[in-house]
């Protein structure tokens, strides 16, 4: 009995030490962008940790991290973590679009503006559902408006660099009138996960009484 424990007692310490997902998995991945898998090595070589899923490729980054960029909605998929070519974790994932998030300059209503609310611009806010990933929420880092009459006509337009409108333009938009129109386009945001983006949403904002 002794000698059969000897035999066994490495292996269980062996099992013991597996690595994991870093995580527990939400069970979602999204859409065309790369979805970051951490792994917690527990000490184990990381040359031989690998991961794979059901359908399609993941492609490792470094010796805790992988990466899967998946191209079609909708799709049921496996997540697996191996080790030495021991299958250690499964996790079911579900492919989705990346909910849409919306832009609101301050003191707007629904696309709206009072003439008297106009004191209250100064900044553009990027609004996210709430089960927008927090990974993938993003800064703005410049923006176009423009203002224009109410038959269309562009009277004025600027760049602002950052969320927040400049001074001078501050200046000029709160002495607008009703039927004006504010637009917002060429927005740019940043990400430490996918860096400098134009985003391809225009918004406008039209001055009422």
């Amino acid at each position: 009995m002794k000698f059969l424990f000897v035999l066994l007692m490495p292996t269980i310490m062996w099992f013991g030490n597996l690595p994991q997902f870093k995580q527990p998995s939400s069970g979602v991945l999204y859409i065309g962008v790369e979805n970051i898998i951490h792994i917690k090595l527990n000490g184990c070589n990381p040359e031989d940790v690998s991961v794979k899923v059901s359908a399609g490729f993941v492609y490792k980054r470094d010796d805790s991290t992988f990466v899967f960029n998946p191209q079609v909605e909708g799709e049921e998929l496996k997540l697996k973590l191996y080790y030495k070519k021991v299958l250690c974790e499964v996790h079911p994932i579900v492919i989705k679009k990346i909910p849409d998030h919306m832009l609101e300059l301050d003191g707007e209503n629904k696309g709206f503006i009072k003439v008297t609310d106009l004191n209250k611009l100064g900044k553009l806010s990027l609004i996210y559902p709430s089960d927008f990933p927090v990974d993938l929420k993003s800064t703005i880092s410049n923006f176009n408006l423009m203002v224009k009459q109410a038959n269309g006509a562009v009277v004025f337009s600027t760049t602002s660099q950052g969320d927040k409108i400049d001074e001078a333009t501050l200046n000029y938009v709160r002495k607008l009138s009703r039927g004006s129109i504010i637009m917002i386009n060429n927005v740019i945001t940043y990400s430490p996960r996918n860096g400098q983006v134009r985003m391809n949403i225009t918004k406008e904002v039209v001055v009422v009484d």
